[in-house]
């Protein structure tokens, strides 16, 4: 699996106030991905973003596009290392996705759905066994 590793300048994304369309900024993850000639590509945006029907998200991934990006907006904390631990849990899980996971009902994997910092918080940073089956 070949990755690239670029600081791109600001995805163009349609707004929603102060937020971005991660939709929008995936397509931009997706082009990143074709132009390197990569097998899949993980945004990483400071942007707040939004889906429809959803106030926010922490990431968002297409397997079929081989791109996933992720926001580090709502994941910020005084304390560098509870930053980093959340920065890490959604990048895996998005990841996770690439790789054809799907949301896991165990609060402590890496694939369940975080609709809170407490969900984040409450998760690990590695995948459940039934999800280290599926990936196997």
């Amino acid at each position: 699996m070949s990755v690239a590793a670029s600081k791109a300048p600001e995805p163009w994304s349609r707004k929603r106030d102060w937020q971005s369309n991660a939709e929008d900024v995936l397509s931009e993850v997706m082009a990143f991905r074709v132009r390197e000639g990569v097998d899949m590509a993980l945004g990483v945006t400071d942007d707040d973003l939004f889906v429809h029907g959803m106030n926010f998200v922490f990431g968002l991934a297409s397997r079929e596009a081989g791109a996933a990006v992720i926001s580090v907006h709502r994941l910020k904390d005084d304390d560098q290392s509870v930053f980093m631990g959340r920065v890490v849990k959604e990048a895996v899980h998005e990841v996770g996705h690439l790789h054809g996971l799907s949301h896991c009902d165990e609060p402590s994997c890496v694939m369940h759905f975080s609709n809170t910092l407490d969900d984040t918080e409450a998760k690990g940073t590695t995948f459940c066994p039934r999800c280290q089956n599926l990936l196997a």
